[in-house]
């Protein structure tokens, strides 16, 4: 659990707090559920950062392939966005996000 909850994200003195909850007993049930549903956000941010993160590689892996395909970078530098293949306008509409 507590290698688990370190890979989370979750700080050294969160999952303390989660162990000394658990010494407590029945009386802390509450609080450790409520952990969990926090870190679980935590979580789901990451991934969602993550997810982007990797659209974006995607994205840039085909940026970089048409260039050395046509040995310069400069017509995909000023290709339009309409221009793009569809799914590589996903991946920068996913990659792109405010």
């Amino acid at each position: 659990m507590i290698e688990c909850l370190k890979n989370s994200g979750m700080q050294l003195k969160e999952i303390k707090q989660f162990m000394d909850w658990c010494l407590e007993g029945d009386s802390t049930l509450q609080d450790r559920l409520n952990m969990f549903k926090k870190q679980e956000e935590n979580v789901l941010a990451q991934i969602e950062a993550l997810e982007a993160t990797l659209h974006l590689i995607k994205f840039k892996q085909w940026y970089y392939e048409t260039a050395v395909k046509d040995k310069t970078d400069q017509f995909v530098k000023n290709m339009k966005y309409e221009d793009m293949p569809p799914p590589i306008q996903d991946l920068y509409n996913k990659s792109h996000k405010s």
